[in-house]
């Protein structure tokens, strides 16, 4: 259950809810696998509620890192647009804290929140801390290399010539945001395909828990 409220958390939900909704439908199969059990006179069936209720949780946790999955993937596709922002009013002749506080009006709420804390934590701190602190909002590598980058345009300078030192960097992370959509289409055509077999595996599930439930009636004088 940590595990769980670390993914329903980090996904900005409501944790007590979703929680909620988990034991609800828990209790539901719990009871409908005792009253299957009881009233068929088989203690296999309660024993496979059990198990369907660990495998719904599981489900659950697998869902919730799916959004976190895609929620990564949008804040970092997000940031490749804040970066031609930046970008831009660098070439007009911004300075690196201008041009973050001037994106800042485009971005999603998420990124306001980031990129607000960025501009706070530069005003309190000249080194390049605050800059890696935001990196690490992400996981690609290559963005904590492009906030490197403009921590050096802070101490040297934003001119079109040290602007043009970094392109190849800024293009990687173009690169690869476009990359990591190509793979995300592709798991999404996956999960596609998975779906009979997981719809084939749950009706033989159902077949032997209804095999095992009658001759557990017969046996039992039912």
């Amino acid at each position: 259950m940590f595990n769980l409220k670390s993914k329903i958390t980090s996904l900005g939900l409501d944790y007590k809810k979703e929680i909620t909704k988990i034991c609800a439908l828990s209790i539901i199969i719990l009871f409908g696998s005792l009253y299957l059990s009881y009233y068929l006179k088989s203690y296999y069936i309660g024993l496979v509620g059990f198990v369907i209720i660990f495998v719904v949780i599981e489900l659950f946790g697998l869902l919730y890192d799916k959004k976190l999955s895609s929620l990564k993937r949008e804040n970092e596709t997000e940031f490749v647009v804040v970066l031609n922002y930046i970008q831009t009013y660098l070439h007009n002749g911004f300075n690196v804290y201008k041009a973050i506080e001037e994106t800042i009006q485009f971005t999603t709420p998420w990124m306001q929140n980031k990129l607000g804390i960025l501009i706070a934590d530069i005003d309190n701190d000249k080194t390049i801390a605050p800059f890696i602190t935001f990196s690490h909002s992400f996981d690609s590598k290559i963005i904590e290399q492009v906030m490197i980058s403009l921590f050096l345009m802070v101490e040297n300078g934003s001119n079109d010539e040290f602007i043009l030192r970094f392109t190849p960097i800024f293009n990687q992370l173009e690169k690869d945001s476009k990359h990591k959509l190509v793979k995300q289409i592709e798991s999404k055509f996956d999960s596609l395909n998975l779906l009979p077999v997981i719809g084939s595996a749950i009706i033989t599930l159902l077949i032997i828990t209804g095999v095992v439930g009658l001759i557990g009636g017969v046996l039992n004088g039912f």
